[in-house]
């Protein structure tokens, strides 16, 4: 997500989890004030939820392929012969190796509908976005190795607001992962329930729900 790379750049401090705990069993983390980081995109509410004012990205695909992310197990194979050993676990524990698909896409363009806004200055909401935008020059995974590198960014104004939904033929098309709710509009076009965590931390499982998201 753009949000994803608007707050790695700015290097911000997260707001802090705040455990409540009821009883011995039951735990409930407290992700309020996410919105409040200052990345230069709007937020939004629906569902009891702050969601970033920006779209999935939008691209065609001009090549696909698969790569592979790998951790082979380190270990002195003739050591653990002379110790005794007759088998290796390399699913879990000191062993473990992993070989991980990873899918790479070079686009020529990607492009996400957004509502920007200033932060400081005496500078336009798009001036502000188009500044920080600049200065990333990688995103998605695996950027410390050489992938998502990205050669220019282009900020263009409109007059609409497709960040969570487009005009479509018949009725509204989905642009974003938002939660499943009574909010949505009734005749959602191209959306597909799903179990997804619909704004950040995108890593943290525990904030995970129902969801609608772009099919």
């Amino acid at each position: 997500m753009l949000e994803s790379a608007l707050i790695s750049l700015m290097g911000c401090h997260m707001p802090a989890i705040r455990d409540t705990r009821h009883g011995d069993r039951h735990t409930r983390r407290d992700w309020n004030g996410w919105e409040n980081i200052p990345i230069p995109i709007a937020w939004g509410e629906i569902g009891g939820w702050h969601i970033p004012l920006s779209s999935s990205p939008i691209y065609r695909a001009d090549s696909e392929e698969v790569a592979y992310v790998t951790s082979p197990a380190d270990f002195d194979l003739d050591a653990l012969k002379t110790g005794g050993a007759n088998k290796i676990n390399i699913t879990g524990g000191e062993f473990k190796s992993i070989r991980l698909p990873r899918r790479i896409i070079l686009a020529e363009r990607v492009v996400w509908f957004a509502v920007a806004r200033a932060h400081g200055g005496n500078g336009s909401a798009g001036s502000s976005l188009r500044h920080r935008l600049r200065q990333i020059a990688a995103i998605g995974q695996d950027t410390g190795i050489g992938y998502g590198r990205v050669a220019r960014w282009n900020v263009d104004l409109v007059d609409d607001d497709w960040s969570w939904y487009a005009p479509g033929d018949i009725s509204p098309v989905l642009m974003r992962s938002l939660p499943k709710c009574a909010e949505l509009p009734a005749d959602l076009c191209g959306a597909q329930a799903w179990f997804d965590r619909p704004a950040p931390p995108y890593h943290e499982k525990s904030t995970a729900c129902e969801v609608v998201r772009p099919c």
